[in-house]
């Protein structure tokens, strides 16, 4: 998950885990930028709609590919940054703003981190979430992962085909844990007795990913469950 926050506030040990008061708040990441990637992944490339893995899928948006795209993936799209129509001029200058190294191509990080950030100015329907994240210390933002062999594993992994249903699959599973209501209480004291087994109190990212993996096929089946938590892991593993 791109510059959200894992752990924090109980000491430089735990800097890099989920602890029990952060569990909603990281259901409600995983929605948010499972919605930000399969946006993206519609657009990079310019496969569109359920496009598995291509050549020109290399997580690196062209201007010419977000024009091309734009209209179909974002407008109006689920995201205030892109709720409305633009021309082509327009929809090159978004790019130039969106590319905040200036090297002609947007990444993953730096679509999130336009979103997020409209979110917040505009007050979108993710803006109270992201802007906890933005509140948080930088060293402690979630999904940046920084082991080589987990980073390998995602990048050469065959992608199935990211889908609006796949997405709303997602969605649905951790939006119930989500929920700011008193309703969900109960509901996330046992997501997160299933995601804690042993107690301690807070979560690794490899405990977060092998959960994710357990509540989709849970919800689905082992294999409808696999394909989505395989094609959405990208989107909180980097």
């Amino acid at each position: 998950m791109a510059n959200k926050p894992v752990g924090g506030g109980g000491g430089a040990e735990y800097d890099d885990y989920v602890q029990r008061p952060e569990f909603r708040l990281l259901c409600a990441y995983l929605c948010a930028y499972a919605e930000m990637y399969h946006a993206f992944a519609e657009i990079d490339g310019g496969g569109g709609e359920g496009a598995t893995t291509r050549k020109d899928d290399d997580r690196r948006m062209t201007a010419d590919e977000f024009v091309a795209g734009y209209a179909a993936a974002l407008g109006p799209g689920p995201f205030v940054a892109f709720d409305h129509p633009l021309d082509e001029p327009g929809m090159r200058a978004v790019f130039a703003e969106m590319d905040a190294n200036g090297k002609g191509k947007v990444s993953l990080k730096e679509w999130c981190a336009f979103i997020e950030k409209k979110e917040i100015e505009k007050n979108g329907k993710y803006a109270i979430v992201l802007s906890k994240a933005a509140s948080e210390d930088p060293r402690r933002r979630a999904g940046v992962v920084t082991d080589a062999g987990w980073k390998e594993t995602i990048k050469t992994q065959t992608r199935p085909a990211i889908t609006s249903d796949g997405l709303t699959a997602f969605k649905r599973t951790f939006e119930r844990y989500a929920s700011p209501s008193d309703g969900a209480v109960g509901a996330r004291d046992e997501g997160w007795s299933r995601a804690d087994p042993n107690g301690n109190g807070h979560l690794s990212l490899a405990e977060v990913d092998g959960w994710v993996k357990d509540e989709l096929q849970n919800a689905r089946s082992d294999d409808d469950g696999e394909t989505i938590w395989r094609a959405f892991r990208p989107s909180y593993i980097r």
